[in-house]
């Protein structure tokens, strides 16, 4: 894995001496006021969203969900339910694969050499 993440170091860097300095930087060697990128530049609603769900769905609010379900007497709502599941997991798939592709910009890799 370190050899894999060194190398990717070249392909970004535009010369050797950039490219030292990338490494320097990763290896702790780099001194700088952490004003560059600070909390303010990542956080926006998306991610703010993606915690918040990552919270709520590492809290033990899910196995109590899980019992719920497992209470459910009918096999014919166990069905809708399932199917609603399925449905609602489809929906995620194409909302997350619209989101990535509305946001993203990848020019061809090699255009620089």
């Amino acid at each position: 894995m370190l050899a894999v993440v060194v190398g990717w170091v070249f392909f970004r860097a535009e010369s050797l001496p950039q490219a030292g300095r990338y490494l320097a930087a990763m290896a702790g060697f780099a001194s700088g006021t952490g004003l560059e990128h600070h909390v303010g530049l990542q956080l926006n609603a998306v991610v703010a969203l993606a915690l918040t769900a990552g919270i709520i769905g590492s809290a033990p609010i899910l196995p109590r969900l899980g019992q719920w379900r497992e209470d459910i007497a009918t096999i014919n709502l166990r069905v809708a339910v399932e199917a609603g599941r399925l449905a609602g997991l489809a929906l995620l798939l194409v909302a997350s694969a619209m989101q990535m592709a509305a946001g993203t910009y990848n020019p061809f890799i090699y255009f620089r050499f």
